[in-house]
């Protein structure tokens, strides 16, 4: 699977948006939904390069954050070149 190459703070604001989009798992007001910032780790066999660790919530909050965590370290990969895929293709497209 192609993953998209994002920086943490691109990353943490496509977690922000999928939470208030799951008013049924995160019935919180927009303001108390907190996401942390993801952090940076070797690439696992999965081929996953970050985590965001929940703290200050109560276990249903962070098992759904979990939920959602784990959606997109399946499809981001942190990078501190959010346009990566887009310069590497665009080098491929006018080679």
């Amino acid at each position: 699977m192609h993953k998209r190459y994002l920086t943490a703070e691109q990353i943490g604001q496509e977690l922000h948006k999928r939470i208030l989009g799951d008013e049924s798992a995160f019935p919180c007001p927009k303001e108390d939904c907190y996401v942390p910032v993801p952090k940076s780790h070797p690439t696992d066999s999965h081929g996953r390069n970050w985590d965001v660790t929940p703290s200050g919530h109560d276990a249903s909050y962070a098992a759904s954050l979990r939920s959602i965590v784990e959606e997109a370290r399946r499809e981001y990969f942190l990078s501190d070149l959010a346009d990566h895929d887009e310069l590497v293709g665009a080098a491929f497209t006018h080679a």
